[in-house]
């Protein structure tokens, strides 16, 4: 029987314990008369979904895939309608997406479905992940995706939510519908850089080539995240190597100032067989992130909010319901399977790794994604590849992702601890991420945002905290302790205020109502500036009290528009929550 999956946050993935005892006696493999569990009974299944308890209504959906795909719409249905729980009810949303359209009895119902939660629902992150659903419809027949394709597009029109039109981009590019082209293009302008992104994606998903001249404007672009996903849609275009234009702007962001840039760049070249002419850039990695520093302090003075680098990890606390960074059980194990598949191809890779010139290394370590976690690992450690006397910044960098994919979080703090350059730490930083936390990250992160000796380094362990560090109250003192007046040891103005900016962004994603003092002590200062104002109405959307309405109330006023726009932002979501 067709299943279908249920999406899990990064944050609660499980990763095995690279510590365990290489003696642990092996788990006997089942036998072909071992017994088969019987499928669970949709009564049951129904009990947990109702259930006041959100680990049992958890455990209800998870159970659901297993159900007939009919049987599973009519609780995923329920689920929506029952659950007072906006995690659970917008799960229930984007499994309905992925339920196996077997009739077109199911397939018109599906339809309907997420169409009226995404035109009616009263939550917006349920709005979200309905329109996320309808990403993973591919495979509905062409009545139902013509639908849901109308369905986006008047949402992009009526709805107000920001992370609603993130989504319905995001989908535009999975249904492969054409017409979506134009507006597409149009939204390329958007002020929010996370939906211009959305559409830089979703052009890519359809190798919209009459939009490559549109795209191309965003080359210079201040915002990192950006520029990779222009670099990685332009690579999926598969027409677009024959455009001089492109091949030239892909040369140009292979020497952007971001590794993250750098390597999606040549990722695409190499997919277009022109990766072997790009001219290496020719600063040091100290002088580029030195730029970065001049470019942002630059955009402090103007007032504008030139964002960092470092804004690329705040982005993953924000990706909301878009699919592509969605891991699911099944795109793991195709992975796994497309890395199982060619042994000979990853020796080579392997044999590259330890021998090649610094740009093969770095392209074998990009290409080493594609295979089993453990096996990426594996080869990081035999090539050596996080030595710091023989390999460079950037295949370091992209190293310490592979030993996370590889569940290594042992290797990893020790990277974090002992290397020179402060890219590896910060990646390394982002890998304790992915890698879901625990107690042994969160100390390691704490240690590194209160001692290391580079800015950025400390403001991607904020930002890790800030995902990683929920509920634990060591991590909330820690950052509001740094918000006071020299409470940023080792770091000079102005460097000391673009921590605070992440800090104030990390203590919103925890949700802590401790930090608002802190927050009325930075609003009475007259030296707090716009950008940290900025964060502070972005903030309070994530922490949910009637001190956060207040606060949001009078940054309205703010003389800073921005702010203010912000500020009404956070007080309309707040608005939809109910405080005791």
């Amino acid at each position: 029987m067709a299943s279908f999956v249920t999406p899990i946050p990064c944050a609660f993935r499980s990763i095995q314990n690279p510590t365990v005892s290489r003696h642990r006696p092996r788990r006997p493999k089942l036998r072909s008369c071992a017994q088969i569990p019987e499928p669970p009974r949709p009564a049951d299944v129904r009990a947990l979904l109702t259930s006041k308890g959100k680990a049992e209504q958890q455990k209800g959906l998870l159970l659901v895939r297993q159900l007939p795909p009919q049987v599973a719409l009519d609780l995923l249905k329920l689920s929506v309608e029952t659950s007072d729980n906006e995690f659970i009810r917008s799960t229930a949303a984007i499994s309905i997406g992925q339920l196996p359209f077997e009739d077109e009895a199911l397939a018109t119902e599906a339809v309907r479905v997420m169409s009226d939660l995404l035109a009616t629902d009263n939550d917006y992150s349920v709005r979200a992940a309905a329109a996320a659903a309808v990403g993973y419809a591919t495979e509905l027949p062409e009545f139902g995706k013509s639908a849901l394709f109308d369905a986006l597009m008047r949402a992009l029109l009526e709805d107000s939510e920001w992370q609603v039109h993130f989504s319905c981009l995001a989908s535009l590019g999975s249904l492969r519908d054409e017409r979506a082209i134009p507006v597409l293009r149009k939204w390329l302008d958007a002020k929010n850089d996370l939906l211009v992104q959305a559409s830089i994606g979703a052009l890519g998903d359809l190798g919209a080539i009459s939009a490559v001249a549109d795209l191309l404007q965003l080359l210079g672009s201040k915002d990192m995240m950006t520029r990779q996903r222009l670099a990685q849609a332009l690579g999926q275009m598969s027409d677009a190597k024959k455009e001089p234009s492109v091949i030239d702007a892909l040369r140009t962001l292979s020497k952007d100032q971001s590794f993250a840039v750098r390597d999606a760049a040549l990722e695409s070249l190499e997919r277009f067989g022109c990766a072997s002419p790009v001219k290496t850039e020719t600063r040091s990695d100290e002088e580029l992130i030195e730029a970065e520093v001049s470019n942002l302090m630059k955009g402090d003075e103007a007032g504008s909010a030139v964002e960092s680098a470092s804004d690329a990890l705040r982005r993953r606390l924000e990706r909301s319901f878009d699919k592509e960074y969605v891991q699911t059980d099944a795109h793991i194990g195709s992975v796994r399977e497309a890395g199982l598949r060619d042994m000979d191809a990853y020796s080579k890779l392997v044999d590259e790794l330890k021998a090649g010139n610094p740009l093969s290394q770095v392209m074998a370590a990009i290409q080493l994604r594609k295979y089993d976690g453990k096996l990426a690992a594996e080869a990081v450690v035999s090539s050596n590849a996080l030595d710091p006397q023989t390999s460079s910044e950037r295949l370091r960098a992209i190293s310490v992702g592979l030993l996370a994919r590889g569940g290594d979080m042992e290797r990893v703090i020790d990277v974090l601890k002992t290397d020179p350059d402060q890219n590896v730490r910060s990646a390394c930083c982002d890998a304790l991420l992915d890698l879901g936390g625990g107690p042994s990250a969160i100390a390691t992160c704490i240690e590194t945002f209160e001692n290391d000796s580079h800015w950025l380094v400390r403001i991607s362990a904020a930002i890790t905290l800030g995902t990683i560090g929920k509920g634990n109250e060591e991590v909330e003192d820690v950052l509001i302790q740094s918000l006071k007046a020299n409470g940023v040891k080792g770091l000079n103005a102005p460097q000391d205020t673009v921590l605070h900016r992440h800090v104030v962004t990390a203590l919103g994603f925890l949700g802590s109502k401790k930090a608002l003092k802190s927050f009325e002590e930075l609003l009475s200062n007259e030296d707090t500036g716009g950008a940290v104002r900025y964060r502070i109405a972005a903030a309070l959307r994530g922490i949910h009290c009637e001190e956060s309405i207040v606060f949001a109330r009078l940054l309205i006023d703010d003389e800073d528009e921005s702010v203010a726009e912000m500020a009404q932002g956070s007080l309309d979501a707040l608005a939809q929550h109910d405080f005791e």
